[in-house]
């Protein structure tokens, strides 16, 4: 049975909405329901957790002008602003405690206060839902815009000014396969504008599925190169007694002395082809590629014949060399932002259980929630601490079977020729 709202919690704004402004709050949303109709389908389709972030914002939008009596059609620059600091500040009244149903007079879109992050993008959904509106002709302005046509943002809300939030009894609660994935569809999910942006988002979708399937450490992810991922042929002899044998199969080539070890990675290839081919790379890798395997967005600039350096953006952008993540801090600054994205966008889903462990999550977390995965899937110990480059896993006593590239090439044919469960 939901809980009711805290009494001392100030009550909804009484508007005594006319006739008029509920009919056309209720026209609204029929417009905005056919604006995502038209995202779910046709040539400007978004994926499906991209739709549902788009439903989460047009749920709000629809039901602050609801609730204000100030249908969308009327809405200004400056009703824009007091909708998105709305959202970084609601008050009590309009944040729906856990459990309650969408039939329930207390029912409301809100969850809790949203970050300066999630606040622009927002704004950014809100622009592209509001230009569609006056592309149909219902709107007369975009009030999500400024006056050169760039997204309005709201400062933070000083850390201060909201309640304080109970802490975790727990710093970083383990992470499970459900949270990785998150990670994943976060990074799907996120707004890119411009290039520069599309290109982090790529990037950052090839990492997170990296993670996801690999639990490298920081050393490897940045030390690794494009020509570390090669295309091995299955020996002969193999596909003699099993014809199911794949002919040849993707390893990545990590670590190296006694943690090198060569990891399956056909499954991540698909990824792998669309973030080289975002960044003009050929779609793959050339064998010895020295290219970083985690690129950088921007790229050096290029220098004259004489050493000097051309300081030209756009030239940088063609001509300019292509740089890596190259220091360890810079790594774990872009897995934590990543983390961040991700429990922002396990809140707006509905999971702020998975949220909270996502929040406080780190590198090491993301490796370990491997190593579980791993071992709950019933795979040997031994293969599993060869994987992650382990003497031995903490907690069971069996040694990492040895590192040779032969082995490994078998093993990734065999797992490719049986199908998952």
């Amino acid at each position: 049975m939901p809980h009711p709202r805290p009494a001392d919690t100030a009550p909804p704004p009484d508007n005594a909405a006319s006739q008029a402004d509920r009919e056309a709050c209720a026209l609204e949303r029929e417009r905005v329901q056919a604006w995502l109709d038209a995202r779910a389908s046709g040539a400007r389709a978004v994926s499906a957790s991209t739709l549902s972030q788009y439903r989460v914002e047009a749920e709000r939008v629809c039901w602050y002008a609801r609730t204000f009596a100030k249908p969308l059609a009327i809405w200004q620059r400056e009703d824009a602003l007091a909708y998105l600091r709305f959202l970084q500040d609601p008050p009590g009244w309009a944040i729906s405690v856990r459990g309650i149903e969408r039939d329930d007079a207390n029912w409301t879109p809100l969850r809790g206060p949203l970050s300066a992050r999630s606040t622009r993008q927002s704004s950014v959904i809100a622009a592209n839902l509001c230009g569609w509106l006056l592309r149909q002709g219902y709107l007369r302005t975009n009030p999500f815009l400024d006056d050169d046509a760039i997204v309005i943002a709201v400062p933070a809300v000083s850390v201060a000014a909201r309640a304080p939030r109970p802490l975790s009894t727990h710093p970083e609660a383990a992470l499970s396969a459900t949270d990785m994935a998150l990670m994943v569809d976060a990074v799907r999910a996120r707004v890119a504008l411009g290039r520069e942006a599309r290109l982090r988002q790529t990037r950052d979708h090839f990492l997170a599925v990296l993670l996801t399937q690999a639990g490298l450490r920081v050393s490897e992810l940045v030390s690794a190169r494009m020509g570390d991922v090669a295309l091995h042929a299955v020996p002969k002899a193999d596909n003699a007694t099993d014809t199911a044998l794949p002919t040849s199969v993707w390893l990545l080539c990590v670590g190296s002395g006694r943690t090198q070890r060569w990891l399956p990675c056909d499954a991540l290839m698909g990824t792998l082809r669309e973030y080289r081919t975002a960044f003009g790379l050929s779609p793959l890798p050339l064998p010895g590629e020295t290219t970083p395997l985690l690129l950088s967005v921007r790229k050096r600039s290029p220098q004259r014949a004489d050493g000097s350096i051309i300081d030209s953006p756009a030239l940088r952008r063609d001509f300019g060399e292509r740089k890596g993540l190259v220091s360890r801090s810079q790594l774990l600054l872009t897995v934590k932002a990543m983390l961040a994205e991700a429990a922002e966008y396990a809140r707006l889903i509905g999971q702020p259980d998975a949220a909270e462990r996502l929040a406080s999550a780190s590198l090491r977390g993301v490796r370990t929630a491997h190593l579980h995965e791993r071992l709950a899937a019933g795979e040997p110990a031994a293969d599993i601490a060869h994987a992650l480059g382990l003497a031995a896993l903490p907690t069971v006593a069996v040694r990492a079977r040895e590192a040779d590239l032969a082995a490994s090439i078998a093993d990734a044919a065999r797992k490719l020729a049986t199908p998952s469960a």
